[in-house]
């Protein structure tokens, strides 16, 4: 995975995560980010300080979609 300095357009890091990313979804408190990874069937967990990936969550087929859900 690319990240892209949007001013400049530039590549300023990469990320490895596993096969085919999809989406990004960055948690409210801007401390991880989740990629859904489609066909390793994980969403990689991105701590967004040290640019590593801290966790893979096996999610199943079709992991290619990411939302917050509110909570009652």
């Amino acid at each position: 995975m690319a990240v892209v300095d949007l001013q400049t357009m530039n590549v300023v890091r990469s990320v490895n995560v596993p096969k085919a990313p999809q989406e990004v979804l960055v948690r409210p408190d801007n401390q991880v980010a989740y990629v859904s990874c489609d066909a390793s069937r994980k969403v990689a967990a991105i701590n967004l300080q040290t640019w590593n990936v801290d966790q893979l969550i096996d999610a199943g087929r079709g992991t290619d979609g990411l939302a917050w859900a509110k909570g009652q």
